[in-house]
């Protein structure tokens, strides 16, 4: 009945009286199957006839009784913090519960082969262990644990680790095979190196970002990614040695070309980052100071530490285009240009907020969302076509 009076009038004066459309749903949704929710919503489409969604519940509306209440215990049964929200109660504890969640998954205690095999692939530098699977079942007293096993990226090596979020691990594993495949063909990438010829110049340019060494790691990650990038593979599904060895011979056979290709991708992004950085310093009117600090922060942003192995090739590619958009605000202050941009600014602003947001709620939890990253491109797309649309899309 709550749910219903927390509905818009428009739908709530479809559905009277309440108390029998509540015992009509009851009556009609049994337990345990599908989401309370959606399947409500679905109900009373039904029984209104206009389309209701699980949005238009003003849950703030209810009281605190109607929510689950969860409880955090210690191994000895303890509560450790109560909370109605399981994500506000995963959150406060994010780190521990990872670490506990990822020792009780890889024990090596437990008379389990499989978790004993997980536990005792660590410190690798080659793909010498059997397959893993993406999900793996394992049983803890009278409970079943829901594992996603990953191959880790640990810098000098890797390791296998779980988590129980299976798009987290899908990140997680993509990361971690491509270190592994950049410790296979190190001495090659590092003949490589040694004889490119762009190689000091981009150093130079990427002195203010980071150590020379990072960055050098940086382009081979890209080479590596680039090189594989050709053969349409998600490394996400790379789960067993001969897939592997098949990508390490691509990665080999195209390493040079790949490193070339890598030079092109990053060389006009640090050249325009400086140039862009050269004209946010230059004095201007106080009232551009706000646009100025606002492409600041969006430089930093777009072009980060380890930018070139942390952004994908396909999105490497289009940094140019988003930097240009940078210059081409900046020329276009002037006059009545400033107010065009508030307004434009401030429809963009709303967007930015839902991304970080999303992004807060994503870091809190340990989690990574494919989704939530693709939003962050199209809003730079978005912001392209409000301050620069000659540009085009990409």
């Amino acid at each position: 009945e709550s749910l219903l009076r927390s509905l818009p009038k428009r739908i709530r004066t479809r559905v009277m009286p309440i108390r029998e459309t509540a015992t009509g749903a009851t009556e009609h949704l049994a337990h345990g199957e599908g989401r309370l929710l959606p399947r409500f919503a679905e109900y009373l489409s039904t029984v209104s006839g206009l389309p209701v969604g699980v949005g238009d519940f003003r849950l703030d509306l209810l009281e605190p009784h109607h929510f689950m209440r969860f409880e955090l215990v210690d191994e000895q049964g303890g509560v450790l913090r109560v909370s109605r929200r399981y994500e506000d109660l995963l959150a406060s504890h994010r780190d521990e519960a990872r670490e506990a969640f990822e020792e009780s998954a890889t024990r090596g205690d437990i008379e389990d082969p499989e978790v004993a095999r997980l536990a005792s692939i660590d410190d690798r530098t080659s793909w010498d262990f059997d397959a893993l699977p993406i999900t793996l079942e394992i049983r803890r007293r009278d409970s079943v644990v829901l594992a996603h096993p990953a191959v880790s990226d640990e810098g000098a090596h890797v390791r296998v680790r779980v988590t129980d979020d299976l798009e987290t691990a899908k990140a997680i594993h993509r990361r971690g095979v491509a270190r592994l495949l950049a410790l296979q063909v190190d001495d090659a990438l590092a003949h490589h190196l040694e004889h490119l010829p762009e190689l000091d110049r981009l150093t130079m340019l990427a002195a203010p970002l980071e150590p020379g060494s990072a960055f050098r790691r940086g382009l081979a990650d890209l080479a590596i990614s680039v090189a594989i990038q050709g053969e349409r593979i998600d490394l996400a599904d790379v789960r067993e040695a001969s897939g592997f060895h098949g990508l390490d011979e691509t990665v080999r056979r195209t390493l040079w070309p790949s490193l070339e290709r890598a030079c092109d991708l990053v060389s006009p992004v640090l050249l325009r980052r400086q140039q862009l950085l050269h004209d946010l310093d230059q004095p201007g009117p106080d009232a551009w100071e706000s646009v100025r600090s606002d492409e600041r922060s969006h430089l930093e942003d777009l072009v980060p530490p380890g930018f070139a192995s942390s952004i994908e090739a396909g999105r490497l590619e289009q940094l140019p285009r988003y930097l240009e958009t940078i210059s081409r605000r900046l020329d276009r202050l002037r006059g009545p240009g400033l107010e065009r941009d508030r307004v434009r600014r401030e429809e963009f602003e709303g967007w930015k907020r839902l991304l970080v947001e999303r992004q807060q709620r994503l870091d809190r939890l340990g989690r990574i969302d494919p989704a939530t990253l693709d939003f962050r491109w199209s809003l730079e797309e978005y912001r392209v076509q409000l301050f620069a649309q000659e540009l085009g899309t990409g």
